[in-house]
C-alpha cells in the first residue's frame, strides 16, 4: 500500500488537531454521555466523514492490489488516528508530522500486502 495516501491523511489529522478549533472538538468528543448532555449527530457527522475517507483511501488501495484481504476500515481508520487523538486529548504541545508519518508507517504496514 502506498504511504503517501495514508501519510497524507495522518498529517492533515495531525494539523487538524494542532488548531485551537480543532483539539476543542476533539476533546468535546469524550464527554461522558451520562454526566452531559452530548450532541450525538455531531459525534455521528464527526466519525462519518473520517470513516468516508478512509474508504475511499482503502479502495484505491484494494484496485490496485496493495490491501491485505479483511481489512475493515473503522478499524484501520482507529489504528490511524486514535494516537493522534490521545497526543491530542493528554497534551497541549503540537501533534508533530514526523509523528504523523511515524503513526502512518505502522498502519501502512499492518494493512498492506507487502508486510
Amino acid at each position: 500500500m502506498r504511504r503517501g495516501d495514508l501519510t497524507e491523511l495522518a498529517v492533515w489529522v495531525g494539523h487538524y488537531v494542532n488548531q485551537p478549533v480543532g483539539r476543542r472538538i476533539v476533546r468535546m468528543l469524550v464527554i461522558d454521555s451520562k454526566s452531559y448532555t452530548v450532541d450525538i449527530e455531531s459525534r455521528l457527522a464527526f466519525w462519518s466523514l473520517r470513516r468516508d475517507v478512509i474508504e475511499t483511501v482503502l479502495d484505491r488501495a484494494a484496485r490496485r492490489g496493495e490491501l491485505r484481504p479483511g481489512v475493515r476500515p473503522t478499524i484501520a481508520l482507529q489504528l490511524l488516528t486514535s494516537p493522534l487523538h490521545t497526543f491530542a486529548l493528554f497534551s497541549n504541545d503540537d501533534v508533530d508530522p514526523g509523528y504523523c508519518r511515524a503513526i502512518a508507517d505502522l498502519v501502512t504496514h499492518a494493512v498492506s500486502t507487502e508486510a
